[in-house]
């Protein structure tokens, strides 16, 4: 029987094969009549469904064309349409250099088609920032660093490679900012896909959402999102590339998509491993065990490893009379994480660690096309089990020094003040349903509903225990959460696209249930007990195009965004559960003002204002090495986020942005007094700014290499890690200049931080490069979420490589 299974599984996999070298690939680059790259250019083979659009350096490639005599068609706005003719041999690919000449006519049609997916979602009525990871990575940039080169957003990271990070966008930070993979919820994924930990080259661009979400993504985000967009699976190829860098750290991925020749048989693997020893030097207090007077000192991690592997199989069939697309994922993943110090720093731990595990993660997604295309159907269903273990048994501590201090007699075992041998099995069932419907040429309905069923069990021998005759760890009490979130988009585009508008009703629904604990007697309860969260919210977002060139855009939305998972029940470690949290709910406003010229400069100005109620935030607890989530009463702000980029004498291009943002508490929690009243947002930068140039040649070490450089800078402005009251904020314009009226080590100083590399591809049709870049430049010492320090300057080395099948 296993030499039969066998026997079907070679000759199924023959066949695939087979047919992926058999198919024919044609690539090259559309270029002006004086030689520069022409972006999101259409490129068709006439008479088929056949067709790309082009990247940043004009390039393109086609996959799955049929051999024979064939028409391609290449368009762009302001352009001359262009009809090449050529003649197709079974695995002989084809590479075309193609020059437009400019025209005096321009077709709205061809507006339309002449958009790639990136700048239809740049020009509609929803802000988006849409950031085209393709274009960097043969860079040795993380996804962190080219979000935080984006007006209006920072993502903050607790340390080195696979810490955590904190999102902070348009005054809104943590979960309020969901996160997507190919527009669906990560929940089943726990951390595996991060921001953090996502390579560059496995994705192909980065959206992130200010204000009003799209209809499609679906989901309780109070004021924004950032949509992790995959490599396209359309094309036939293996790319693949490895980082070294400082502190022994390794980044590889792999990106592997093989189609039939008929492109009705697909699949592949999504790849990537993480690794680093994260031993960077920091300031930090050690403590003279004999005087045990503090000496700030400066020394280096030794306990900071982080290690990840993460394996995404897929495989599908597309355009079958019953299906459009249908795909099936199996993901694999495990994460190992040294904790090396608390929430502050304040104390090094020396021997606690924890892992994330998920051996078998199955996932399904349906997609058609029905009634003559006038209904589009998406489907997609996930289930997970993800095993957290958090230990922390060390009978002893260490110093910053790396020196061991066994306990004394009667001392508890635990490096972060109590013993943790927690193991949680967190399970995840997720399912998506979008439903678009055409009502006409200029109006469409969206349908979209996300459910969420999620429960955990677990177990800590050293965890806290219920009274009574028959005590259970605490971890181990029942923990259910249920969440439904639907909504309804009317899409319309009006005037000939001169406005687009979309307007949206969504609903929102959870329900928590679980056997209580009564802090003062320590019984639990004998009944399980629940509770509900059942509420609406409405949304509406319109561009008005001005001209060719410019529009203006806004959008407002009373939205609502439910507690998660971890911030009701904990994670068993580091964050501790609040068991009464409330829904966040916010009022939000944005108006924008985009000017696009035809080449050359682009400007940006997004004003943004937000009215939150009960607004989730993380609150240090009284032991350091612990955090938890908190409801503050109202906060109300408002941001200035502006951008400009321009390209010159051919080869050079310039970016700036810079973020301003006020939120502040209108009164104050209880046990502070009225002397917060007014005070900012704690732990949320108000000011920062970034600066960018590049420089591309070419035929500088020989005749068809390239060769780019460019310098990167950052800066982020003093801001506070804790409430303080207002009067004693630093004085003059915007808080800007001047000297707070206290002195405190929760304060983080004002940060400059300069970046730079080249990159080098010696032959631009092999799609080989080698990069080299120095991070933090000057060393400076670079403090981020919860004073947590930062790597300084650092060396990366990388090599990026792209197989294409059809020339094997």
């Amino acid at each position: 029987m296993q030499s039969y299974k066998k026997l079907i599984l070679f000759l199924f996999f023959s066949a695939f094969i087979g047919e992926v070298y058999a198919q024919v690939v044609i690539s090259g680059s559309v270029t002006s009549g004086k030689g520069e790259p022409l972006y999101g250019a259409t490129v068709l083979i006439k008479g088929s469904q056949l067709g790309t659009v082009t990247d940043f350096n004009g390039d393109f490639t086609i996959s799955k064309v049929p051999v024979g005599k064939q028409q391609l068609e290449v368009r762009y706005l302001g352009f001359e349409n262009k009809i090449i003719s050529i003649e197709l041999k079974k695995n002989e690919p084809i590479e075309l250099q193609i020059q437009l000449s400019l025209s005096g006519q321009a077709l709205d049609e061809i507006v339309v088609e002449g958009k790639s997916i990136s700048e239809s979602k740049k020009s509609g009525s929803i802000k988006v920032q849409v950031i085209e990871t393709e274009k960097f990575k043969l860079q040795s940039a993380s996804v962190v660093e080219l979000i935080n080169r984006s007006p209006g957003i920072r993502i903050r990271q607790s340390g080195g490679l696979g810490s955590n990070t904190q999102i902070n966008l348009n005054g809104f930070q943590g979960n309020s900012i969901r996160v997507f993979k190919d527009g669906i919820p990560m929940d089943y994924l726990g951390t595996a896909f991060s921001i953090g930990l996502v390579p560059t080259n496995t994705l192909e661009r980065v959206e992130v959402y200010k204000g009003v979400l799209p209809a499609d993504l679906g989901s309780d985000a109070l004021g924004g999102a950032l949509n992790l967009v995959s490599t396209n699976k359309n094309v036939n190829n293996i790319s693949a590339s490895y980082e070294i860098a400082s502190f022994n750290t390794h980044r590889a991925t792999l990106n592997a998509n093989l189609s039939s020749k008929n492109n009705k048989l697909f699949g592949g693997v999504e790849a990537f491993y993480n690794y680093s020893d994260n031993n960077y030097n920091v300031n930090v207090n050690y403590v003279d065990e004999e005087t045990r007077n503090e000496i700030p000192i400066k020394t280096k991690l030794f306990h900071n490893t982080f290690r990840q592997h993460y394996v995404e199989a897929f495989i599908g069939f597309r355009n079958r009379t019953w299906a459009d697309e249908l795909k099936f994922s199996v993901t694999n993943f495990k994460i190992y994480r040294e904790n090396q110090f608390g929430q502050l720093m304040q104390y090094p731990l020396g021997a606690a660690y924890n892992t994330q595990t998920a051996d078998f993660i199955p996932t399904i997604r349906y997609k058609k096309r029905l009634f003559s295309n006038k209904l589009y159907v998406d489907q997609f269903l996930a289930y997970s089990k993800i095993t957290r273990v958090a230990v922390d048994t060390l009978n002893g501590r260490y110093d910053w020094l790396g020196n061991f201090i066994a306990n004394e007699n009667n001392q508890e075992p635990g490096e972060a003040g109590s013993a943790n041998l927690t193991t949680l099995d967190m399970y995840n069932t997720t399912s998506r349903t979008t439903a678009v419907l055409s009502l006409s040429e200029s109006n469409t309905i969206t349908f979209n509903t996300v459910f969420n069923k999620y429960s955990q069990e677990g177990d800590d021998p050293y965890g806290d225990e219920t009274e009574g005759e028959n005590p259970v760890p605490l971890i181990s009490l029942p923990a259910n959460y249920n969440k439904l979130v639907s909504g309804l988009a009317l899409d319309s585009d009006l005037k000939d696209g001169k406005i687009e508008n979309s307007f949206q009703v969504k609903y929102y629904y959870s329900n928590s249930s679980g056997l209580s604990y009564d802090v003062s007697t320590g019984l639990v309860s004998d009944e399980e007990e629940s509770a509900s969260i059942s509420t609406f919210g409405l949304g509406n977002s319109i561009r008005y195009r001005l001209n060719n060139r410019s529009f203006v855009r806004l959008s407002a939305e009373q939205a609502t965004r439910l507690p998660t998972q971890r911030e009701i029940f904990g994670d068993g470690d580091n964050v501790l559960a609040n068991f009464g949290l409330k829904p966040e709910r916010s009022t939000n406003l944005n108006l924008s003002l985009h000017h696009q010229d035809s080449s050359n400069l682009m400007l940006d100005l997004n004003f943004f204002y937000r009215y939150t109620k009960d607004m989730i935030s993380t609150r240090l607890s009284e032991e350091v090495f612990y955090s938890i989530a908190e409801n503050l009463n109202k906060v109300r702000g408002y941001g200035l986020e502006t951008e400009i980029r321009y390209q010159f004498l051919k080869r050079y291009a310039f970016r700036g942005n810079m973020t301003y943002q006020s939120f502040r508490q209108k009164g104050h929690q209880d046990g502070e007094t009225a002397l917060y009243d007014d005070a900012r947002v704690s732990n949320m930068p108000y000011f920062f700014a970034n600066l960018g140039l590049e420089a591309d040649f070419n035929g500088i070490f020989a005749k068809n290499d390239a060769l780019k450089a460019y310098w990167n800078y950052s800066y982020v402005h003093p801001y506070f890690l804790k409430r303080i009251p207002k009067k004693l904020e630093p004085e003059g314009f915007l808080q800007l200049w001047g000297e707070p009226g206290l002195e405190t080590s929760l304060y983080i100083e004002k940060q400059h931080i300069h970046s730079a590399g080249i990159v080098w591809i010696p032959n631009q049709s092999k799609k080989f490069s080698t990069g080299i870049e120095v991070k933090n430049i000057f060393d400076t010492p670079v403090y981020d979420n919860f004073k947590i320090q930062n790597a300084g300057r650092s060396f990366h080395f990388k090599l990026t490589y792209l197989l294409n099948f059809s020339n094997i």
